[in-house]
């Protein structure tokens, strides 16, 4: 998901409705706050010495102790004036931080939001970790990707 694709979902649902943010864990805490929105520039080289870049988007949530939850509408508010605010935002993967408590903070991948009875609930999943050239071979494939022509072709990756 990118935050333009965030906008549009939120934009169908009520903005006055609280917006919820639900973990595993269960809801994140009325009052959380929204600490920054930030948008990085990833370069890497992979298990399959092939390098890469993208840029991602990452939403970083205190936890609360409020007795409100901001509204989807003013959550939309704050995404919309960061994609002014820092080009290349819009079509960037969409990730947040987020710990109960505000210890050991997790990286975590939004899924759809959904319009509830009183609210609006928005699933934040935990990441995982990812062999990105047995993705990209599965996806092609091409199992001799991670490993090219060397006498490993054809084996699991990494």
């Amino acid at each position: 998901m990118t935050p333009q694709n965030l906008i549009a979902r939120l934009k169908t649902l009520s903005e006055i409705a609280p917006l919820i943010f639900v973990t595993e864990d269960g809801p994140i805490n009325a009052g959380y706050h929204v600490t920054e929105v930030k948008l990085a520039s990833v370069q890497s080289l992979d298990c399959g010495a092939r390098r890469s870049s993208w840029n991602e988007v990452v939403i970083q949530l205190l936890d609360g102790s409020g007795q409100d939850f901001m509204t989807a509408g003013k959550f939309t508010g704050i995404l919309k004036k960061a994609t002014t605010k820092l080009e290349g935002l819009d079509d960037a993967a969409l990730k947040f931080e987020f710990s109960n408590g505000n210890k050991g903070l997790r990286i975590l991948e939004p899924g759809n939001p959904v319009a509830t009875e009183n609210a609006v609930s928005l699933p934040l999943g935990n990441a995982n970790a990812v062999c990105k050239p047995m993705v990209d071979a599965a996806l092609t494939r091409d199992s001799a990707s991670c490993y090219g022509s060397s006498p490993h072709a054809g084996r699991a990756c990494c």
